[in-house]
């Protein structure tokens, strides 16, 4: 399956595109659940993975970027000395080194259970890593000391997480629109969280519902309606409703 193959135009000229630091197997019942399977890509892993669903619910690899192994196991090893667990997911596997209750209950979000091993070098190159904890006295000491070939964005205020230099979620993105020959100033982004504002940055159009973050609100060009008033699906009935 090619990044081409997996990119169809809409009957409304609208391409509908997941971009999520969720696994995408995570993402897996959205993208049933909104029809957006088949021929349709999505970004998962902030960016570090493009794929597609098919209709029979397995996941095509289209694109990856791994984190160097030495560097996921140094980054573990320093998390470990502070208490922390590290999560370590690959194109389809999710490795932890220590069940904790975050862990746990990330598990019961994204409908996935993770394999705990005491050896993570013992696992293959990791995506991204996650850590889950307070930011000021968990979460920035372990920023502090990240060698510099990693990027590091917290997905909400209690999520760090850790993909190869580069990668971000416009780069996830940009791979499906250069595959169907779109530029990016076609393409209307929207999201609430600080994960989002790379995306936001090279996007034409950058939409944030109401209950965003404010550095969030504060880069976008339009404020939708908030999420429990449905304003995704506001601003793409409005988007549809644009003269070509």
């Amino acid at each position: 399956l090619s990044l081409h193959d997996a990119l169809p135009i809409c009957d409304s000229g609208i391409e509908v595109t997941l971009a999520s630091s969720r696994p995408p197997q995570g993402m897996a019942v959205f993208l049933r659940a909104l029809d957006i399977v088949g021929g349709h890509a999505f970004v998962a892993f902030q960016g570090a993975f493009v794929g597609a669903i098919d209709v029979t619910g397995d996941v095509n690899v289209l694109h990856t970027v791994e984190l160097d192994p030495q560097t996921a196991c140094s980054i573990a090893a320093t998390a470990r000395a502070r208490g922390l667990a590290t999560n370590w997911y690959t194109a389809d596997s999710w490795f932890t080194d220590k069940a904790t209750d975050d862990v746990v209950r990330e598990a019961a979000i994204v409908e996935m259970n993770p394999v705990v091993i005491n050896k993570l070098d013992a696992a293959p190159p990791p995506l991204k890593l996650l850590f889950i904890g307070d930011y000021e006295t968990a979460l920035a000491p372990l920023v502090a000391n990240l060698p510099s070939n990693v990027e590091a964005e917290m997905s909400n205020p209690s999520y760090l997480e850790i993909t190869a230099r580069g990668v971000d979620k416009a780069v996830g993105v940009s791979r499906i629109t250069d595959a169907h020959g779109w530029e990016m100033s076609e393409v209307v982004a929207i999201g609430d969280g600080r994960n989002d504002l790379a995306l936001f940055r090279r996007a034409g159009t950058a939409v944030a519902p109401a209950n965003a973050q404010d550095t969030v609100l504060a880069q976008a060009d339009y404020i939708a309606a908030s999420n429990d008033d449905d304003g995704v699906a506001q601003t793409l009935r409005w988007l549809a409703s644009l003269p070509e």
